[in-house]
């Protein structure tokens, strides 16, 4: 009787459906990601951790239906580009790896990128690290508004910390082999965003201490663009939003796969794509 129903549930024409609907089902199936980066100087390459959409390896039509939907970014002058990404679906999240914190590789973020097609101009969601006061780089504030302020049509900023409330950014690089191999392990598991509980009054120290030290680094640079002739650009902050970082096992099933953002946003990317 089991055997019978489980039968039943099975849906064995898919092939048989109208080539239109399989196309709307494929573009549908493609749900928002979050894309790590980071970028080693060394090899003046950017890497990500991320796995890629699983609608390119599930069939040769689904494959072609992805291929319109993500493109492979992040390439540099002298290294070609092997991150599939959606600037209007995905979120880039760049970790506080290096060992000066957030150095100027965030600030010139958009110029050590090679991106002829400005692809990159309509990212939407962003993912940065909170870095508590008494680890934080006299810098880093600078080097994140010049970030955020190169990308003009951004929808939502998140600041990551940890579960436990401590700040994501606050363990200094990677050096030790043991270290790099917990982060191995825990690279195993889909990065995952999900909301931070911790006192809210404490969410909110954290909110404003970002929105402040922002505020702070757009006054000088007006104050700079005035004194050198320059017309001052303002920048307005987008929604930013507070979320813990955790990892997904590749079992694990029924949970969201995305804090960022809730809900299937295919469609409105689909349209901003063709528009």
């Amino acid at each position: 009787m089991s055997s019978n129903y489980n039968t039943t549930k099975m849906f064995t024409i898919f092939s048989n459906l109208p080539s239109e609907l399989r196309v709307k089902i494929w573009q549908q199936a493609c749900s928002p990601r979050t894309v790590t980066l980071t970028y080693t100087t060394s090899t003046s390459s950017f890497t990500s951790t991320t796995p890629p959409p699983t609608l390119l390896s599930v069939s040769h039509e689904a494959r072609e239906e992805a291929l319109r939907i993500y493109t492979l970014s992040f390439g540099t002058p002298s290294q070609p580009p092997k991150t599939y990404f959606n600037p209007l679906l995905d979120t880039l999240y760049l970790p506080r790896h290096q060992e000066m914190g957030y150095d100027e590789t965030l600030r010139d973020f958009r110029q050590l990128i090679h991106d002829p097609s400005n692809l990159l101009t309509q990212l939407r969601y962003v993912a940065i690290d909170h870095v508590n006061v008494d680890v934080k780089r006299p810098w880093e504030s600078y080097n994140k508004a010049v970030f955020l302020r190169s990308f003009k049509h951004l929808d939502e900023i998140a600041l990551i910390l940890n579960a436990d409330g401590t700040g994501a950014g606050d363990v200094a690089s990677l050096s030790s082999s043991e270290d790099l191999s917990e982060a191995k392990n825990h690279n195993r598991g889909k990065l995952i965003f999900s909301e931070l509980r911790i006192d809210p009054e404490r969410l909110l120290k954290i909110w404003y201490y970002f929105r402040q030290s922002f505020m702070m680094e757009e006054r000088l640079l007006e104050d700079v663009c005035r004194d050198l002739g320059k017309e001052y650009e303002a920048f307005e902050l987008p929604t930013v939003r507070i979320l813990a970082k955790g990892s997904e096992d590749v079992g694990d099933a029924g949970r969201s796969t995305d804090g960022v953002r809730k809900g299937n946003h295919m469609q409105a990317a689909l349209d901003m794509m063709r528009s």
